[in-house]
């Protein structure tokens, strides 16, 4: 990955378009992510979203940069920006599912994902499994596996 920062901070110097440059903060901003530097990772997911402030992926990834670094704050204004017409919108109450574990409002949490269901019913099977992990790190197991043979009974995309 270090091979891959050079060539992308060598592309940003070169960059004559917002395009460039974005896709290069962007890709950055993830390897940063991936290697557990979130201070980084912000700085870099935080230029490409002053390019690209709908696109819902980079949201995800800035929020998650701001739970890693711990300012649970940032990640929940970050995720108040996700497109609510989005096709992905299941993907920010997953996010926020996260951001209510993080601050251990795991009813919360299922509350949110069970939303996100009703939202997006055919992201159920994904959605169970995220409600499933939950009950299963809190020692439910018959609720874990109840959400588990759900996720199993869809296709999880």
């Amino acid at each position: 990955l270090s091979n891959a920062t050079t060539y992308l901070n060598k592309g940003l110097e070169f960059a004559d378009n917002e395009e460039s440059k974005f896709a290069c903060y962007n890709e950055l901003g993830i390897i940063n992510l991936l290697q557990n530097s979130p201070e980084k990772a912000i700085e870099y997911l935080s230029k490409a979203i002053e390019i690209k402030p709908a696109d819902e992926l980079l949201i995800m990834n800035l929020s998650t940069a701001f739970i890693s670094h711990g300012d649970i704050a940032n990640a929940q204004k970050t995720i108040d920006n996700f497109p609510s017409n989005s096709e992905l919108n299941y993907l920010r109450f997953i996010q926020q599912s996260e951001i209510f574990k993080t601050t251990a409002e795991f009813d919360k949490a299922i509350a949110t994902l069970e939303a996100g269901i009703a939202k997006s019913p055919n992201q159920e099977p994904f959605l169970s499994c995220k409600i499933g992990e939950i009950h299963q790190k809190l020692g439910n197991y018959n609720k874990a596996e109840e959400y588990y043979q759900i996720a199993l009974a869809g296709n999880i995309n």
